[in-house]
């Protein structure tokens, strides 16, 4: 019910005050977020749009480099800062249970001299290819690695975040080491 009634109220990106919730220990199997306790709210729950006051982050990343993701158990779903260097055009297809689906692969590297291919879906492979084009520094927050044809791939899961206009010491490294050859 709290679902139903609070999806097309919230947005990503914007600032709210909810209240009547409850704090509890986090379910690693349900959430993948690096804090100790999740907050839950039901159809009781208060949830008001408020002004963004500019200093509440939309997004905490928890960059990991891709030479780390190599050793990783998987599956694992990791944050990356790195270049674009590679993207493929959308593609288009019907899955086994007849939905229509859009992918794009990229390729993106770190100052590790590591890669990665990444498969981001729906609205966000549809995007204009001239956003991928220029080698443009990116977070990527929410991808799942896995085995994939001997190697390792990513996904952007839904709830993902793709930030082109990513700012921040780990942008501005990766930057400087692309721009260095």
């Amino acid at each position: 019910q709290a679902v139903d009634s609070f999806e097309s109220k919230l947005q990503v990106g914007k600032c709210y005050v909810l209240s009547r919730g409850n704090v509890k220990i986090a379910n690693r199997q349900y959430n993948a977020c690096n804090h100790r306790y999740e907050l839950t709210f039901d159809k009781d729950a208060i949830v008001v749009e408020q002004n963004d006051d500019g200093e509440i982050q939309a997004y905490q990343f928890n960059f990991v480099d891709l030479r780390a993701v190599q050793s990783r158990a998987l599956p694992a779903t990791v944050d990356i800062c790195g270049v674009i260097v590679k993207a493929n055009p959308p593609f288009s297809f019907t899955s086994r249970d007849g939905k229509e689906l859009t992918k794009r692969e990229i390729t993106v590297a770190d100052d590790t001299a590591t890669s990665l291919d990444i498969t981001i879906w729906g609205e966000r492979a549809k995007q204009d290819d001239a956003k991928f084009d220029g080698k443009p520094v990116v977070g990527i927050k929410g991808i799942v690695v896995k085995e994939w044809n001997g190697g390792r791939s990513g996904s952007l899961l839904q709830s993902g975040v793709l930030d082109f206009e990513h700012k921040g010491p780990e942008a501005e490294r990766v930057r400087k080491w692309w721009q260095d050859g």
